[in-house]
């Protein structure tokens, strides 16, 4: 195995434990949906995946969540909301990378490979307490969003922030590929990677 991916998989052991893995044909079976609707569901997620593909088994409680927020929004603009979501994703991810190119790997300059895989194995557990603040962020920001106040103010002015409007990028060009309407975007689906999902920076022989 290349010494890049050993420091790879030191940093990706560090981060996540050990999880079962299945096909997605499996992730399929078990949610109750058809292959090809967990394939789109993925790519929306900036994860593109064949038949060879193995998903966390996690994937199937996904599926679930996804499934119960169609019910309620619709399913293209669940998907749209799940583009926008997995944009922000690989944002962080390559933010996470370009800190540790930063900052931790001038300094392996003369470092054993024991001690640049200890190194990327310290990085990954670091990185594994990212989405337990990112929860704790959203729990502070979405109250703050949706109080009495912001909520009371859009009614006045018709529930033009959250409600009535399609899913908008750069510019108030419709995610979906639709006209746009006259209302305006959502200010929090006004982000977007720059980088598309799914993809990340090339690897070099520090690991991250």
């Amino acid at each position: 195995m290349p010494t890049a991916s050993l420091y790879a998989l030191s940093s990706y052991a560090g981060a996540f434990g050990p999880v079962e893995r299945i096909p997605v044909g499996e992730v399929a079976a078990r949610s109750g949906q058809s292959v090809d609707w967990i394939r789109r569901l993925l790519l929306a997620q900036g994860l593109p995946v064949d038949e060879t593909t193995l998903l966390p088994a996690h994937a199937v409680d996904d599926a679930a969540a996804f499934e119960l927020g169609m019910s309620l929004f619709g399913e293209e603009a669940t998907l749209a909301f799940t583009r926008v979501m997995g944009a922000s994703v690989a944002r962080i991810v390559d933010a996470a990378i370009s800190l540790f190119y930063g900052e931790v790997s001038p300094t392996l300059s003369d470092a054993t490979e024991l001690e640049r895989a200890r190194t990327n194995e310290r990085a990954g557990a670091v990185f594994a307490v990212v989405p337990m603040v990112i929860a704790h962020s959203a729990g502070a920001v979405l109250p703050a969003e949706l109080g009495a106040g912001a909520v009371d103010a859009g009614r006045r002015r018709g529930s033009d922030r959250h409600r009535g409007h399609r899913l908008r990028g750069p510019g108030g060009v419709d995610r979906l590929g639709r006209t746009p309407e006259p209302q305006g975007p959502r200010p929090w689906l006004c982000r977007a990677s720059s980088r598309p999902p799914g993809t990340s920076p090339p690897p070099t022989g520090d690991g991250w």
